[in-house]
C-alpha cells in the first residue's frame, strides 16, 4: 500500500544512480574517442558512426528481453548480469583489431546495458511514495548525466597518457567491480519483473500516451546520446576546434544540468507533467537546432545550454510513466517504450549525421532534427488534459 511505503529511499537511490553512471558511461566513451577509432582502424566518419547503432539495437533488444531476465533472476541479479555482461563487453572491444570484431561485442555491450534499466526504474519507482517519485528520478538521472560530463574528460586523460583501449579496460573492470558492490549493498529489488502477456500488451499498446511518450523519448534521445555522439567530431572537422578544448567544453556543458535535474524532479512533484513536458521539449528543439548555426562564439553557449533542455526532459517523462501505469507494469511500459527510441534517437540519428558529415556538413543534419523536435509538440494535442498530472 502507498501509505505504508518509505518515503523516500535516498541510500538504494544513489547505489542505483551509480550503477546507471557505469552503465552509461560505459556507452557515451566513444563519443569523445571516435576519431582516435577512425585513426587507428582507418574508416570513415559514416563507419565509426555505425559504432553507435550497434551499441543501440543491442540495447534495445536487451530491454525487450528484460521482462524475461528480471522475471527469472529477480531485478536485483537482473541489474548485476547486465552490468556484468557490459563490462566483459569492453573488454573484447579493448582487445580486438577487426572492426566487425568490435561491431560484435558493442552489440552485445549495448544487450547487457539494456537488460539494467527497467528493473532499475522499477527498483526507484518503488522505493519512493507517489509524491516523492520525481525526486526519486530526479537523483538517479544524476548518474548518467554525470558520465557526459566525466566521458570526455576521462578520455582525454587516456588518449593524452595511453590509449583508447586502456580506457575501456578501466571502465570494463570497474563494471564488473560494482557487480560486486551491488551485491553487498543492494538488498531490496528481490522482487521478480513481468513478462510480457496479452493482457498488458494490449492495455499499453491502445494507451496513446504510450505512443506521444514514445516518440518523445525518440526524439529526445536523438537530441542527447545522438548529438552527443557526433559533438566532438562535428566542432574540430566543421568549427576548426581544437580536440582538447572541445573534449573540455563538451564535458563542462553537462556539469550545470546536474542541479536542475533534481529541481525539475521538485518542480514536476509540484505542478505536475505536461505543462513542463511542452517547455522542455519547445526548448529542447530550439537549442538543438542553433549548434547546426555558425554562432562564432555564441556556438559554446549553446552547447553549454542545450543538454540542459533534453536532460530535463527524463525526469518529467519517468514520473508521468510512473503515475499512468501500476508499478507491476512499469517494467513493460519501460522495456516496450525505450528500445524503439534508442535505436533511433542512439542509432539511427548519428548514423544519418554521419552521412551528413560525409557529405560535409553535420549542421544541416543538426538544424533538420532541431526541427523535427519543434514538430513533436504537436503530439500534445492527442492527449487528454490530465493524462501527466500526478493521482494521489
Amino acid at each position: 500500500m502507498e501509505h505504508n511505503k518509505k518515503q523516500i529511499n535516498l541510500g538504494l537511490i544513489f547505489l542505483l544512480s551509480g550503477g546507471f553512471f557505469l552503465n552509461l558511461l560505459a556507452r557515451t566513451v566513444f563519443s569523445p574517442l571516435l576519431l582516435s577509432f577512425e585513426q587507428e582502424l582507418g574508416i570513415t566518419h559514416k563507419a565509426a558512426t555505425t559504432f553507435f547503432l550497434f551499441i543501440s539495437l543491442g540495447y534495445s533488444i536487451g530491454m525487450l528481453l528484460s521482462g524475461y531476465v528480471s522475471s527469472v533472476l529477480s531485478h536485483r541479479h537482473t541489474i548485476v548480469t547486465g552490468l556484468f555482461i557490459g563490462g566483459v563487453s569492453l573488454f573484447g572491444v579493448a582487445s580486438f583489431g577487426s572492426v566487425n570484431l568490435i561491431r560484435f561485442c558493442l552489440f552485445i555491450l549495448g544487450a547487457g546495458m539494456g537488460v539494467y534499466l527497467p528493473s532499475g526504474l522499477t527498483a526507484i519507482v518503488d522505493s519512493a511514495a507517489k509524491k516523492h517519485r520525481g525526486k526519486a528520478l530526479s537523483i538517479h538521472e544524476i548518474g548518467p548525466n554525470l558520465s557526459f560530463v566525466i566521458a570526455p574528460i576521462y578520455a582525454q586523460l587516456f588518449l593524452s597518457k595511453s590509449s583508447w583501449r586502456l580506457s575501456l579496460l578501466v571502465i570494463g573492470g570497474l563494471c564488473i567491480l560494482y557487480c560486486v558492490v551491488i551485491l553487498m549493498f543492494f538488498n531490496e529489488g528481490r522482487s521478480y519483473g513481468e513478462r510480457f502477456n496479452p493482457t498488458n500488451l494490449r492495455a499499453i499498446l491502445l494507451n496513446p500516451v504510450f505512443w506521444v511518450m514514445t516518440l518523445f523519448i525518440c526524439i529526445i534521445i536523438g537530441a542527447t546520446l545522438g548529438i552527443y555522439s557526433i559533438l566532438p567530431t562535428y566542432l574540430i572537422a566543421e568549427r576548426g576546434m581544437e580536440q582538447r578544448l572541445v573534449n573540455t567544453i563538451v564535458g563542462l556543458s553537462r556539469i550545470s544540468v546536474i542541479p536542475l535535474i533534481f529541481l525539475t524532479g521538485v518542480l514536476v512533484d509540484r505542478f505536475g507533467t505536461k505543462r513542463l513536458l511542452a517547455i522542455i521539449v519547445a526548448l529542447s528543439g530550439i537549442t538543438t537546432g542553433l549548434i547546426g548555426f555558425n554562432l562564432g562564439p555564441f556556438l559554446i553557449a549553446v552547447v553549454f545550454i542545450q543538454p540542459i533542455m533534453t536532460t530535463c526532459f527524463y525526469p518529467v517523462t519517468l514520473t508521468a510513466i510512473a503515475h499512468i501505469w501500476p508499478e507491476s507494469s512499469y517494467n513493460v511500459v519501460i522495456s516496450l517504450m525505450i528500445p524503439v527510441s534508442v535505436a533511433i534517437g542512439g542509432g539511427v540519428v548519428p548514423v544519418l549525421m554521419g552521412i551528413a558529415g560525409e557529405g560535409g556538413s553535420f549542421a544541416k543534419g543538426i538544424v533538420i532534427l532541431g526541427a523535427l523536435i519543434l514538430l513533436s509538440l504537436l503530439s500534445l494535442l492527442f492527449l487528454k488534459k490530465d493524462a501527466y498530472e500526478p493521482k494521489e
